[in-house]
């Protein structure tokens, strides 16, 4: 008679879990301070995906792109900020 004797390995074969709205707002405000708009907007980005009823984190996602050159997503951005 043969036993297997498992051991239990969490997180195999799940998805890396997505980081909370806090630490994406922490990572974006860093991000932003160090001069790296790039990885900001990236950051405001994720955060507005998470509450897109926020005209803040919408403004500030504006603001890094237009930071980044790149302003018609900073144009759409800044007009879903005023909605």
């Amino acid at each position: 008679m043969l036993i297997l004797l498992v051991k239990p390995e969490f997180g195999f074969g799940q998805q890396r879990q997505t980081r909370d709205f806090d630490s994406i707002i922490v990572a974006a405000q860093k991000a932003q301070a160090a001069g790296d708009y790039a990885s900001s907007a990236r950051d405001y980005a994720e955060a507005a995906s998470i509450r897109p009823e926020s005209p803040e984190l919408w403004a500030n996602l504006g603001l890094m792109q237009q930071e980044t050159g790149n302003i018609p997503s900073a144009i759409e951005s800044f007009q879903k900020a005023i909605i």
